[in-house]
């Protein structure tokens, strides 16, 4: 059976038979060898697999700034500016920002961490 020889009239039957396609792709043996892929997947890899983790993942944005002579560094895509101690000032730092949080690192160590804020040019300050 092939995919091309037949018309299909709506995603969920043409779903169904890929799906019966691939069960015997997967079981199928490779050329010249005793297994298939689905063999394989039992003996070396079903065993190893780890749950996924429980908590969602959640997109990053990444930026290098100066800290500014205020103790600051501006996220230019929200307009706001977050503290940092005096001594980074001039220094290069690489800032993390989640929906959430907004972490600041200097040599791979983090020096910093915000609510992130969506209010236009909001000073978040740590005393």
């Amino acid at each position: 059976m092939r995919l091309r020889d037949k018309e299909f009239y709506g995603i969920t039957e043409l779903n169904l038979a890929i799906k019966e396609l691939l069960l015997i792709y997967n079981q199928t043996p490779f050329q010249k060898k005793q297994y298939s892929r689905t063999g394989l997947f039992l003996e070396i890899e079903k065993d190893v697999l780890k749950p996924l983790p429980l908590e969602k993942y959640e997109l990053r944005d990444y930026k290098i700034t100066t800290v500014q002579r205020n103790c600051h560094v501006y996220y230019s895509a929200d307009k706001n500016y977050y503290s940092i101690t005096s001594a980074y000032i001039g220094k290069k730092v690489k800032m993390i920002l989640t929906q959430s949080i907004v972490e600041i690192y200097h040599n791979q160590a983090r020096i910093a961490l915000h609510p992130r804020s969506r209010k236009a040019y909001h000073y978040l300050t740590v005393k």
